[in-house]
C-alpha cells in the first residue's frame, strides 16, 4: 500500500479525497481458512475513510480482486432473498414501454442474480443470461470480485454494437467495485435505450447507528446509506427512477432502479448532516466497544469455563480479529463440513461442529451470523439450551448481563 501525502490525504475507490475514520489494523481475507494453526497468511491494512464532500464511507486502498478471490470452491456467500418476488413484480410493472407479447432481454451480472433470473423465467421471460467474460475462466470460485473487475475494464470501440438488455440486475456488487465510475458507465452501456438497471446494496445506516463494526470487510469497498447511494449515482450521471427499501435485521436492502440519463442529472445531496453524525458516532464507539467485549468475554470465560462463537463467516472473523478477542474465545462452531478441521484466518481458532455444544463441551456461545438466521440456529440447538447452555448475539450487546 502506498503512503499518501498530507496534501492529497486518503482517497476512496471513487477517487474522492477522504478523511480516515477507523483503522482496524492488518488482517487476512476472511474466507481463506487455514489448514493448520501455524500456516502462513497474507495480511492487508483495513482502513475506513469518509469522503470529504459526499460523506460516503469506504475502504482506503482495499485489497485488489486477485487477493480476495476464494481459494476454496465450496465458499458460499448467501444474500437474503425473501424480497425478490416483490422486486421482480415491481420491475415488470415499470417496463410499460414493452409492447404486449414482446420478449425482454434480461442480464444478471453475477451468480448472485441467478435466483432473480429464475423468477423472471417462472413468469415466462426466457431471454435471460448471466454476464460472461474470459476473466472469469480459470477462477476457483468466480464471484463478484472478479465480475466487477471484468465489467470495469475499458469497453471495445464498437460499444454501439454490444448487445443491449432491457433489464440488468446487479445484486450486492456495487459495494465491491474498485473502479466505480467505469463499472457504472459500462453497465449503462449494456442497457437498452428504455431499459432499467437494478443495483441492490446493503444500507449501512443501522450498522453505523448501532456501532456494528463487523460490517467492515475487506471485500466491501463502499458502505452506503440511502443518501450517499443516490448522491453517488447522480454524480455519475445516472437517472434514479426510485429507491426500493426492504427492511432486514442487520442491514436493510436498498435497490436503486436506474435508467439512462436525460443529461440533466446532478448531485442531489452533499454530505448529509445525519450521515455525518452517524459515521462520527461509529468512529467514536470503536475503542469503547472493543474494551466492552474484551471485559465481558473475560468474565464469561471465567463463569462458564470457555467461550465459543457460532459462525465461521466474515462477521465472526471481523468480531474476533478487529476487537482482539482471540485470547478470550476458545473455538468457532460451524456446521459446514468443509470448514470443520480448518482454522479461522487471523485469530487461528479451530473450527468444529455444533456437536461440541450438544455434548456439553461448551455452555456459552456467541451468535455471529446475520441475525435473520438466529431463530433457525436456536431451533436446531434446543438440546444445548435445555441443558443450560447460553446463546447471546454479538449484534445485541445491550442484552448482555
Amino acid at each position: 500500500m502506498s503512503e499518501v501525502s498530507a496534501e492529497n490525504a486518503y482517497r476512496l475507490v471513487t477517487g474522492e479525497a477522504a478523511e480516515l475514520l477507523i483503522d482496524v489494523g492488518e488482517h487476512p481475507v476472511a474466507h481463506k481458512f487455514l489448514a493448520s494453526q501455524d500456516a502462513p497468511e497474507t495480511l492487508f491494512p483495513i482502513r475506513l475513510g469518509v469522503g470529504k464532500n459526499s460523506g460516503l464511507v469506504g475502504l482506503i486502498d482495499p485489497p485488489d480482486w486477485p487477493s480476495i478471490t476464494p481459494i476454496y470452491s465450496w465458499i458460499q456467500i448467501n444474500e437474503p432473498e425473501d424480497h425478490l418476488d416483490d422486486l421482480v413484480s415491481q420491475v415488470t410493472g415499470l417496463l410499460t414501454h414493452v409492447s404486449e407479447g414482446a420478449e425482454l432481454s434480461i442480464l444478471g451480472l453475477s451468480e448472485k442474480d441467478s435466483s432473480t433470473l429464475a423468477r423472471f423465467n417462472a413468469l415466462g421471460f426466457t431471454q435471460t443470461e448471466l454476464f460472461s467474460h474470459p476473466k472469469l475462466a480459470g477462477q476457483v470460485k468466480p464471484g463478484v470480485e472478479v465480475v466487477q473487475a471484468a465489467i470495469s475494464e475499458p469497453l471495445p470501440a464498437e460499444v454501439a454494437q454490444l448487445k443491449k438488455y432491457d433489464v440488468i440486475i446487479g445484486r450486492h456488487i456495487l459495494e465491491h467495485t474498485w473502479e466505480t465510475q467505469a463499472f457504472l458507465n459500462n453497465v449503462v452501456a449494456m442497457l437498452s435505450q428504455e431499459g432499467v438497471a437494478l443495483l441492490e446494496v446493503p444500507d449501512n445506516e443501522k450498522a453505523f447507528k448501532d456501532v456494528q463494526h463487523t460490517i467492515i470487510w475487506e471485500e466491501h469497498s463502499l458502505y452506503f446509506t440511502q443518501n450517499t447511494l443516490v448522491d453517488l449515482l447522480a454524480r455519475y450521471g445516472l437517472q434514479v427512477e426510485r429507491i426500493i427499501r426492504y427492511p432486514m435485521a442487520l442491514e436493510d436492502i436498498l435497490v436503486a432502479v436506474l435508467k439512462r440519463s436525460d443529461g440533466d442529472t446532478k448531485s442531489l445531496t452533499v454530505s448529509d448532516v445525519r450521515d455525518a453524525e452517524l459515521t462520527a458516532h461509529f468512529q467514536q464507539r470503536f475503542l469503547p466497544m472493543q474494551q466492552f467485549f474484551q471485559q465481558k468475554l473475560e468474565a464469561y470465560k471465567m463463569q462458564y469455563g470457555g467461550v465459543a462463537i457460532l459462525g465461521a463467516g466474515h462477521l465472526g472473523a471481523a468480531f474476533v480479529n478487529y476487537y482482539g478477542l482471540a485470547d478470550v474465545i476458545d473455538v468457532v462452531i460451524d456446521d459446514d463440513p468443509n470448514k470443520q478441521g480448518l482454522f479461522m484466518p487471523g485469530c487461528r481458532l479451530p473450527i468444529v461442529g455444533s456437536n461440541k455444544l450438544r455434548d456439553g463441551t461448551y455452555r456459552f456461545c456467541l451468535l455471529t451470523c446475520n441475525p435473520w438466521n438466529n431463530e433457525k440456529i436456536v431451533a436446531r440447538n434446543q438440546a444445548f439450551i435445555e441443558s443450560g447452555g447460553v446463546f447471546l448475539s454479538i449484534f445485541q450487546p445491550e442484552t448482555w448481563s
